[in-house]
């Protein structure tokens, strides 16, 4: 399994935002081999900055705001099983809440993510992969003293039509949070995201 297939849902749900964003994966390997010998892959770490974004905070306050994420992950790939199970956990350092749609966190806090998969063999040698994320998120919002953001929930799809050729289609939906707080309605309980990308 590719890291490509890996990051699916964590990049998939990147593009359920609108605005400016500047993303940045790299493969960290591990020293000591720990999460090797526990059958787990990584780490991987990433990090992602959005910046004139006019979300709910910056509508409220009349001016575009500037977010960002650090992200770390590992991954395990079960092939013991007839279904082939991907394993994702992760944490989140982040400045913004519901990945900057809700706006900014009024800090930078650090919250879990976890992903679980499952690959199935398609028709001409292509690959289905069926799986979910849940995210937790900065419950509150700047700006927003009532808000209150809920954890959310990813199902996501990815199409690979022939591995050798590293393409991949996407299709997702978030479903997250609509009313934050009295007359704040976000509207985003069920969120779909389509995307295509091809590795190098």
């Amino acid at each position: 399994m590719s890291y490509s297939s890996r990051s699916s849902l964590t990049r998939l749900r990147r593009r359920l935002l609108a605005g400016f964003a500047l993303t940045l994966f790299v493969l960290v390997p591990s020293r000591n081999g720990y999460a090797q010998n526990l059958g787990w892959d990584g780490p991987t770490g990433g990090f992602i900055l959005r910046t004139q974004v006019k979300n709910v905070g910056g509508v409220a306050s009349n001016r575009d705001t500037t977010n960002a994420d650090g992200d770390v992950v590992a991954t395990k790939t079960i092939t013991q099983t007839p279904i082939p199970v991907l394993l994702s956990v992760g944490v989140r350092a982040t400045s913004s809440s519901l990945f900057g749609l809700g706006g900014n966190a009024p800090d930078f806090v650090a919250r879990g993510f976890g992903t679980v998969a499952f690959v199935f063999k398609g028709p001409a040698k292509s690959t289905l992969i069926f799986g979910s994320e849940v995210s937790q998120q900065p419950r509150r919002v700047e700006g927003l003293p009532l808000a209150d953001i809920p954890t959310t929930l990813t199902y996501a799809a990815r199409i690979v039509p022939l591995a050798k050729k590293k393409l991949n289609v996407d299709f997702g939906v978030l479903q997250s949070a609509e009313v934050i707080e009295p007359g704040v309605n976000l509207k985003a309980r069920a969120r779909f995201a389509f995307g295509i990308s091809y590795g190098l």
